[in-house]
Formats: C-alpha cells, sequence, structure tokens
C-alpha cells in the first residue's frame, strides 16, 4: 500500500451526549453529514484505489458520502467495528462509574486484558483490528486506499502501524470526521497528518 487515509466517521448524537457505542448502530446526526461531505470535498483531488469502511451506519454512511466522489464502491468490513462495550453500550463514563465503579477501577489497572461485561477485550479488540489492516494491506499492494472506522479503531491502526505502544491509545485525540494520513511507501510507515478536521484541501 501505498498510502493510507484513516478516517474517524462523522458526528452523531452519541458524540454530542458523550454516550459510549460500540456495536451499536446509530446514524450520523446533520453536522456528521457535514463532516462527511467536507471530507469528501477535501479528498476528491486526492484519487483513490478504494474505501474500507465498518459495517455500522455511522461510518457507512461517512464512507459511500467520500466514495460518491470518486466513483468507488464501499467494502465493508464487521472487523472495522468499534470495540464491542456490552452492558456499557449507550452509558456515559460517569453512568458506568456509577453502576460499575469497581469494574472501571479494574478496567484502568487492567487496560488490554480486562473484558467489557458482555463485551469484548481490548486484546481481543486489538487482535481483529490487527488482523484486517494486515489484511487489506495484503490485498493492495502500491494502491491508496482510504478506511472509514471508529475512534477506537483509528487509535489502533495508529498504535499498530506506527509501532507505538498501546499507553499510547489514550494520548491520541481523533475527533468525529478527523482525517489521518499514513505514508507507507518507505521501509517505515511515516505519520503524515493526525486528527485533521480542515473542511476544505
Amino acid at each position: 500500500m501505498k498510502k493510507l487515509f484513516l478516517i474517524r466517521h462523522g458526528q452523531t448524537d452519541g458524540n454530542v451526549a458523550l454516550r459510549y457505542y460500540g456495536h451499536t448502530d446509530i446514524v450520523l446526526n446533520e453536522r456528521g453529514r457535514d463532516q462527511a461531505r467536507g471530507l469528501a470535498i477535501r479528498l476528491s483531488h486526492k484519487p483513490l484505489d478504494r474505501i474500507y469502511s465498518s459495517d455500522l451506519a455511522r461510518a457507512y454512511e461517512t464512507a459511500r458520502i467520500i466514495a460518491g466522489g470518486q466513483g468507488l464502491d464501499v467494502q465493508r468490513s464487521r472487523r472495522l467495528r468499534e470495540i464491542d462495550l456490552g452492558d456499557w453500550e449507550g452509558l456515559t463514563f460517569e453512568e458506568i462509574k456509577a453502576r460499575d465503579e469497581e469494574l472501571v477501577r479494574q478496567w484502568m489497572v487492567e487496560f488490554e486484558t480486562f473484558r467489557m461485561p458482555n463485551g469484548e477485550s481490548v486484546a481481543e479488540f486489538r487482535s481483529r483490528v490487527e488482523d484486517e489492516i494486515k489484511n487489506i494491506i495484503a490485498k493492495n499492494r502500491d494502491q491508496t486506499v482510504a478506511i472509514v472506522t471508529h475512534g477506537g479503531v483509528t487509535r489502533m491502526v495508529l498504535c499498530y502501524l506506527l509501532g507505538w505502544d498501546l499507553s499510547s491509545f489514550w494520548h491520541l485525540c481523533q475527533d468525529t470526521g478527523c482525517l489521518n494520513v499514513i505514508d507507507l511507501a518507505g521501509d517505515k510507515p511515516q505519520l503524515v497528518l493526525l486528527n485533521s478536521r480542515r473542511v476544505k484541501p
């Protein structure tokens, strides 16, 4: 792969309310659609060979808006979904703490191995995301690819491709509708752009 455009989906009402949504399928709000249209404009002069997306609506709709300007179909993947938060889906952090304070403490200490109640562990999440990225890279040698997905996934991909320890995960800001660019043409991946939110090129 020559270059990867790594994109977080546009805004949802859940993002505005600071609620955690992993596998729950929620849609973009109007601001999110504006962000997607802005990304489409921004990428219109950067020809893409393929566009991949999480199969969840908020990522897929963002990807379809971008793909519309490129004449491409969006290839959806369940393995690009956000982490499965299980019983914590749809809750704010304060609500989670009030409900499961001891589990939250455990999560902070055992970040990678802790399993969300009736959900996924970060280790399982990391494994499926890294496997899918390896698969996409292997299928798209010498191609320019966009992946539209979720904030947790973009952080995980950045850590994986750039060789960063997972301690970097929480230090990476990934706003809705943001663009990251990674150059993969050389011997080592090069981070060209991080968490960029400009609407126009």
